[in-house]
């Protein structure tokens, strides 16, 4: 059972948040458990194929149901790798964690840890093009809880509502530590909290404030949703062992050793 969700916010605008549901089912049950995957659409799953699949245990609070999410995904036939041998031919260096100060003309370097596998692999293959490697020198992430998030941008916008002062995008971005698109979301939130704001270009000025008791749910688990996601995707890249991430940088799969590395995961 296969399908895309794409998500739109309280404007019907289409967020690019895309996420497939499925179900997923093993030798002991014919009864399929459901589950999610971030960022895939239907067609990244084969169906009626036996994989071993790295997944997450989560509580959905919108379904108040368990599901699982999929983290990575290995079909029968996937190769066995020797770790030692791709860690020397990868173009990675681990750094990860490391306060000290490093200096290498020949990397470039991944400073920010990255909240998706596109953000790595956009950074990968940049240095792939300039014939260097690409250093790992991020450190462990401090991601704040969606609730925090809200909080803190809900002092923001009390702010510019008691000063008549605006904020650029870029600036909010930087103070919530936010993408674009979660941006939005959390925009979204910021409507269903009491605030009417305009956007002309890119400055946000808060028009007023409403106290209300309004409980959009979906708007509000949605920005959840999306900030556990990255929490929990920035923990995978910091923790990952490198010849796994090595291996789906560089096109592999990942054989049952490398899946035995993730048992912390999943």
């Amino acid at each position: 059972v296969l399908y895309n969700v794409n998500e739109r916010d309280l404007r019907g605008k289409q967020v690019k948040y895309i996420k497939t549901k499925f179900k997923i089912y093993d030798d002991s049950s014919s009864e399929g458990f459901p589950g999610v995957w971030w960022g895939h659409l239907k067609e990244d799953l084969p169906e009626h194929t036996d994989c071993d699949a790295i997944v997450e245990l989560d509580f959905n609070t919108y379904t108040k149901d368990y599901e699982i999410r999929l983290v990575e995904l290995y079909c029968n036939g996937a190769v066995e790798f020797n770790k030692d041998e791709l860690i020397s031919h990868t173009q990675l260096i681990d750094w990860r964690g490391n306060s000290k100060k490093r200096q290498d003309s020949e990397a470039i370097f991944l400073q920010k840890c990255p909240q998706s596998w596109q953000e790595i692999q956009q950074k990968y293959r940049q240095a792939i093009a300039k014939n260097k490697k690409l250093a790992l020198a991020y450190p462990l992430p401090q991601v704040l809880t969606g609730e925090e998030i809200l909080q803190k941008l809900i002092g923001i916008a009390k702010y510019l509502s008691r000063t008549q002062k605006s904020i650029t995008i870029a600036q909010l971005q930087a103070a919530l530590g936010l993408n674009k698109l979660l941006l939005d979301l959390a925009l979204d939130c910021l409507e269903v909290l009491g605030f009417k704001y305009a956007q002309k270009g890119k400055q946000i000025t808060i028009i007023n404030y409403t106290n209300t008791d309004k409980n959009e749910t979906e708007s509000l688990n949605k920005f959840l949703d999306a900030i556990a996601e990255v929490k929990f995707q920035q923990e995978y890249f910091y923790q990952a062992p490198l010849s796994n991430l090595a291996a789906r940088l560089n096109g592999g799969e990942l054989g049952s050793e490398g899946v035995r590395d993730y048992t912390k995961y999943g």
